[in-house]
C-alpha cells in the first residue's frame, strides 16, 4: 500500500510545497530543461517506426478546439458577457497537450511514441487556431506568441528527439541503459519541476490580490469540470488499445503556455484558469500512478508468490 503511494506522492507533495514557497518561482528557467532531460530519456526507448500519425490524433485536435470554443461561449453566456472568468475558462480549455505528457505516459507503461506524435499535432494545430481565436476572445493580437510556440516545440520536442537519434546511432546500448537505470529515477526530475510550478502558481496568485471568493470558486469548479471532460472525452475517442494515451493527450494540458498567453493578451485573472488546471490534472496523474503501481505489485505477487509471502 505505502509503496504504491510513493510515485503519486512525488507529484502531489512537491506541488503543495511549491505553493508554500513562492520564491521557487525564481527557478522557472529550469522547467524547460528538466522537460528536455525527461523527454530525452523517454525518446531513447522510441523506434522511429512508431512515430506515425493516426486518425484519432486529428479527432483529438478537433475535440480540443471544440471544447475550448464551446466552453468559452457557455462561460460568456452564464457570466453575462465576455468576462475575465470566461477568458479563464477559454485559456484552460483551449490549452494544447502538455510537453510532459509523453513523460507521464512512460511512467504509466503506455506508448510514448503515440503521445509524442499527438503532442506535436496538438501544439501545432492549437497554435495555428489561436491566431484566429485570440483576436475574437481578447480583442487584440500580438505575434510574439507564435515565436514562443515555435521555440517551445523546437527546443523541448525536436532537441530531445534529435539527440536521442544521435546517441543511439553511436551507442545503441543506451536504450537498455536508460530503461533499466535512468527511468526508475526519472520521476524525481518531474517532482522538481512541479515544485517550481507550484512556486510559480503561488506567485501569480498572490499578484492578483483577488478578494472575491466567488470568482475563485467559479474558475476552480469550471476548470475541474473541463479536466474531467477532457480525460473522459480522450478516453472515448481512442481505440481500445490506446485509450490511456488518448485520454492523456486531451487531458494533460500545456498550462505554462496558456498562462503566458492569458497574462500577455488578456488579464492576470484569466491566468488563474490554467493555474487551477495544474492542480486538477496532476491530481489525476497521481491517482493513475497509484493505480498503476498497485497493478504492478499484484502482477509481481502473482509471478513471485514466495517473495510476497517472505515480505508480508
Amino acid at each position: 500500500m505505502w509503496k504504491a503511494l510513493g510515485q503519486p506522492a512525488k507529484i502531489i507533495i512537491p506541488f503543495f510545497i511549491g505553493l508554500c514557497c513562492p520564491w521557487m518561482s525564481h527557478a522557472d528557467f529550469m522547467v524547460r530543461w528538466l522537460l528536455i532531460v525527461m523527454l530525452l530519456n523517454a525518446c531513447l526507448g522510441i523506434r522511429l517506426s512508431g512515430l506515425r500519425v493516426r486518425l484519432y490524433h486529428w479527432y483529438l485536435l478537433a475535440a480540443n478546439l471544440v471544447i475550448g470554443v464551446v466552453a468559452w461561449l457557455v462561460a460568456c453566456w452564464l457570466c453575462g458577457g465576455n468576462t475575465d472568468v470566461a477568458k479563464a475558462v477559454f485559456f484552460t480549455a483551449i490549452s494544447p497537450t502538455a510537453t510532459a505528457a509523453p513523460v507521464v505516459i512512460s511512467f504509466l507503461g503506455g506508448n510514448v511514441a503515440t503521445v509524442l506524435m499527438g503532442f506535436l499535432i496538438s501544439d501545432l494545430g492549437v497554435s495555428l487556431a489561436l491566431i484566429g481565436l485570440l483576436p475574437v476572445v481578447t480583442g487584440q493580437m500580438d505575434w510574439r506568441f507564435v515565436n514562443e510556440v515555435f521555440l517551445n516545440i523546437a527546443l523541448v520536442m525536436a532537441l530531445p528527439v534529435f539527440l536521442s537519434r544521435v546517441l543511439l546511432h553511436f551507442w545503441p546500448w543506451l536504450a537498455d541503459f536508460a530503461k533499466r537505470k535512468i527511468a526508475p529515477h526519472a520521476l524525481w526530475a518531474w517532482s522538481v519541476m512541479l515544485l517550481i510550478l507550484g512556486g510559480m502558481a503561488r506567485t501569480t496568485f498572490d499578484s492578483q490580490e483577488i478578494n472575491a471568493v466567488s470568482i475563485l470558486v467559479q474558475i476552480g469548479s469550471a476548470t475541474l469540470f473541463i479536466c474531467v471532460l477532457n480525460f473522459f472525452t480522450g478516453w472515448l475517442i481512442g481505440p481500445r488499445r490506446c485509450k490511456l494515451e488518448t485520454s492523456q493527450l486531451l487531458g494533460q494540458k500545456n498550462t505554462s503556455f496558456t498562462i503566458y498567453l492569458a497574462i500577455t493578451f488578456a488579464s492576470p485573472v484569466a491566468a488563474l484558469g490554467p493555474l487551477f488546471y495544474i492542480l486538477w490534472h496532476n491530481s489525476w496523474n497521481a491517482i493513475q500512478m497509484f493505480q498503476y503501481e498497485k497493478r504492478m505489485q499484484r502482477k509481481a505477487a502473482r509471478l513471485n508468490p514466495g517473495v510476497r509471502h517472505a515480505t508480508s
